[in-house]
């Protein structure tokens, strides 16, 4: 069964630069990790649209999904690339969803 971690950020007014710039980082240590189905999205309607960023890893399995997260919590660049998100963001919502369908 596939899991898709969905994560919602909204980044604080005037820091969508260095977002950016961290989500470069972010995309190149996920995919060294194995994250290759990696989508983002921009939310149109629905919620708060201004300064929020979807985004969706997909993996084939859970326990796909469990080995990738031992890998990413265990990487030092990973942590660094963390504690430099919070001050940019004003929320940081991760959910772990399946297909039913």
């Amino acid at each position: 069964m596939k899991a898709i971690q969905r994560t919602i950020l909204k980044y604080l007014p005037g820091k969508l630069a260095e977002l950016e710039e961290l989500l470069e980082k972010y995309k190149a240590i996920v995919n060294r990790l194995g994250s290759t189905k990696w989508k983002r999205y921009s939310r149109i309607t629905g919620g708060d649209c201004i300064h929020t960023l979807i985004f969706e890893e997909e993996f084939d399995s859970f326990a796909a999904f469990g080995a990738y997260l031992d890998k990413l919590w265990m990487d030092k660049e990973m942590g660094e690339l963390i504690s430099k998100l919070g001050p940019i963001t004003e929320i940081h919502e991760i959910d772990l969803v399946s297909p039913v369908s």
